[in-house]
């Protein structure tokens, strides 16, 4: 199974011991764009929970529960967001989760990072479905969704996802192994 992805501007790396302090200073930069949809945000960033949330990122890859990645691009290490795959079942589905900081929004790299993890997800994972759940007042991340292709399949209410942690309406979009 491949820890990193490239498109040959962009990359998403497997979260590794020492990402940390790159992940708060990502998450301190854009606490107010992203902390109302991440619960590990929501209540500001720190490092212990930044050291936390790359800790569990880490044993949960290595339980194969779920997969976060750091986003970059291919000239430098900077971490500019983070992508994963989640709530992985045994019928084949996952939910795609994204963040770009916002110093960094609007140039294509969640659209590149969506790519990618869609290409792991379905090559290395042998996923059938993948699944972007999107607060309705999110209209960036709706655009990723359509940028990548993916098929708008409706409005999911508050509380109806999988997990019950859907906290807001939520659009539903949708991509399929090729």
């Amino acid at each position: 199974m491949r820890t990193e992805l490239s498109d040959g501007t962009i990359r998403i790396r497997a979260y590794e011991p020492g990402i940390e302090l790159a992940v708060l200073e990502a998450a301190q930069e854009s606490v107010r764009e992203v902390g109302p949809a991440m619960r590990t945000w929501r209540a500001g960033a720190t490092y212990e929970k930044a050291a936390r949330h790359v800790t569990e990122s880490i044993q949960a890859w290595h339980m194969g529960t779920w997969y976060d990645f750091a986003i970059a691009r291919i000239e430098s290490a900077a971490f500019l967001g983070r992508i994963g795959l989640d709530q992985i079942s045994a019928s084949g589905t996952a939910n795609v989760g994204y963040w770009v900081r916002t110093g960094h929004t609007g140039q294509g790299i969640a659209t590149a990072a969506v790519r990618l993890v869609a290409r792991f997800g379905f090559e290395d994972l042998g996923l059938l479905r993948l699944e972007l759940l999107i607060a309705v007042d999110n209209p960036a991340s709706r655009r990723v969704a359509e940028k990548v292709g993916a098929t708008f399949e409706g409005v999911l209410p508050a509380g109806s996802c999988r997990d019950g942690e859907l906290e807001s309406d939520s659009y539903c979009f949708s991509l399929t192994r090729p």
